[in-house]
């Protein structure tokens, strides 16, 4: 498996500019399981674990990943909640030279078999059951319909097809595989398979090494100026690029702990904050909302908390202001993605203006521009198409056919958003090409819905827009004209989309039947006019 050719006088600048340090993960794990061996690394819900016990189960998953054939190169997936068990697993991969795929829980059959096949998993972890969903039962189904044989590891109860996680973790894999003997991967070698949703129906599994996950981790502890003394909190999933930078990551470069959040509380989050002190967090917009609506937000002590950095979704202004105030932190948004991380934000040194009203300024040494349909670069105040590069740019994606229309000739990302710059340099994401729903910050194809619903026998024609929404930020509204002599209603729309096999948080959440839908000449869909109509239909 390997990415995209990389401009080699690129790679070098980033090397002799000191952006890629060429180690990998693993170094850091070791160093600090030696300078901070009974210091407590992770914090799940329930238990913790220190540095120490992180590196020795890592390296027990590393044996036992080795002796059921995970050879360097091969994908290890796992898809789990905020649980100490992913820790051991992804540093388990990482030490062997293996490529972590961590898939996000609310996958279902449909994106599940699509991944496992494309990635040819060698071995998957699972939960037993995670929010009331069985997922041995799915994946009993699920494997026997794969391409390829996969082992899969359940964290519950041992079945007739899987092993438990507890017998993994406990077998002496040291005495049958000698670790030592096994070279260490290099820096340029995968590390991470990460799949994110776009405008195609299918999920794109983007790729980065140890070098891009590394710079990225230890640039945005250098931008917030963080050190050992900061405790991070982290609500978002680990099977997300952010969770897997703050969480999987940053407390072995930084040398400070990480507390773990999993199903979403903001009163569990209040008094987590104030228990452990936390001072420096990332994470989505509904999470900061959830926060200042806390009902016993006032009873817990908050002083600990340094920074805020939010993304994922679009953040008003005034939210920045009001969190700023209210937590006494520094608040500020930030624009990114799986591709690239951290592509601009704002810090401390910003004015409260710019935190507030803009979405940041470029991350140097990561470029960005914003061009028009024809290529120019867009004057102040223009707006155009987002392009970007830097030493976390993500490697391209695992097929290998969606790269030629991701990149510019000249080595450039084309994100498909659309921004505007002013004089000073801060961005202004405005709103973008691609064709999605940003839930919460959780990207929702919308062509796979619309291909999904245009199956039923009652639909003529489907289109799906956002609608804005006070806690989400937008959710989806499917736009249908039926067939003549049928009908479709709510309850139908769901108990049809139940036998589809697809995560719940796709569905949209609201069904408008209409006569017809607004086209041009040409009979091209107008659906600014549709996401016009149902901000008027819901009031704004």
């Amino acid at each position: 498996m390997k990415g995209r050719l990389l401009d080699k006088d690129l790679t070098e600048r980033y090397v002799k500019d000191g952006h890629w340090k060429n180690r990998i993960v693993s170094e850091y794990v070791a160093k600090c399981a030696k300078l901070y061996p009974n210091e407590i690394a992770v914090v799940d819900e329930q238990r913790s674990a220190t540095y120490k016990e992180i590196e020795d189960k890592s390296l027990r998953c590393a044996a036992g990943l080795y002796h059921l054939g995970v050879r360097r190169g091969d994908v290890v997936s796992f898809q789990l909640p905020n649980r100490l068990e992913a820790f051991y697993i992804y540093h388990g991969i990482a030490r062997l030279g293996a490529i972590a795929n961590p898939i996000i829980p609310i996958y279902r059959g449909k994106e599940l078999r699509f991944i496992l096949n494309q990635a040819k998993s060698k071995v998957i972890f699972i939960p037993d059951r995670y929010r009331n969903h069985d997922y041995v039962s799915m994946y009993e189904k699920i494997t026997s319909e794969l391409s390829h044989p996969i082992t899969t590891i359940v964290l519950g109860k041992e079945t007739s097809n899987f092993t438990s996680f507890q017998s993994f973790i406990e077998t002496d894999w040291e005495n049958k595989v000698n670790l030592q003997t096994i070279e260490p991967p290099k820096a340029n070698d995968l590390l991470l398979l990460l799949y994110t949703s776009g405008t195609t129906a299918n999920p794109k599994g983007a790729l980065h090494n140890h070098n891009t996950i590394l710079y990225d981790t230890q640039y945005m502890m250098d931008w917030f100026n963080l050190n050992e003394r900061d405790v991070i909190f982290n609500p978002s999933p680990i099977t997300h690029i952010t969770g897997i930078l703050c969480g999987l990551n940053m407390p072995f470069l930084l040398g400070g702990k990480v507390v773990l959040q999993d199903q979403w509380d903001a009163e569990y989050a209040v008094e987590s904050i104030a228990k452990h002190r936390c001072s420096f967090m990332i994470f989505a917009t509904p999470f900061l909302q959830g926060i200042l609506s806390s009902t016993h937000r006032h009873k817990y002590d908050l002083s600990s908390l340094r920074y805020i950095c939010c993304g994922g979704a679009d953040m008003p202004s005034s939210l920045i202001e009001k969190a700023s105030i209210e937590l006494n932190c520094t608040v500020v948004r930030q624009y990114g993605a799986t591709e690239l991380p951290s592509a601009t934000c704002t810090n401390i040194h910003d004015h409260s203006e710019k935190r507030c009203a803009s979405d940041g300024r470029w991350m140097h040494p990561t470029e960005g521009r914003i061009v028009n349909e024809r290529g120019e670069l867009c004057l102040p105040g223009q707006q155009g198409e987002v392009h970007w590069r830097g030493p976390e740019m993500f490697l391209g994606y695992l097929d290998h056919s969606l790269n030629k229309d991701s990149f510019t000739k000249d080595g450039w990302f084309k994100t498909g958003d659309l921004a505007h710059m002013d004089d000073e340099g801060y961005i202004y994401i405005t709103g973008r090409i691609k064709d999605i729903i940003n839930r919460g910050g959780e990207k929702m194809s919308v062509k796979e819905m619309e291909d999904i619903l245009y199956e039923h026998p009652a639909v003529k024609e489907v289109v799906i827009v956002g609608m804005p929404d006070p806690i989400l930020v937008e959710k989806s509204c499917a736009f249908v004209v039926v067939h003549d002599g049928f009908t479709l209603d709510w309850d139908e729309m769901i108990l049809y989309l139940g036998t589809k096999e697809i995560a719940k948080q796709k569905y949209p959440e609201r069904l408008e039947i209409v006569s017809e839908l607004p086209k041009t000449a040409s009979g091209k869909i107008q659906k600014y006019l549709l996401r016009e109509q149902i901000k008027e239909i819901i009031g704004g």
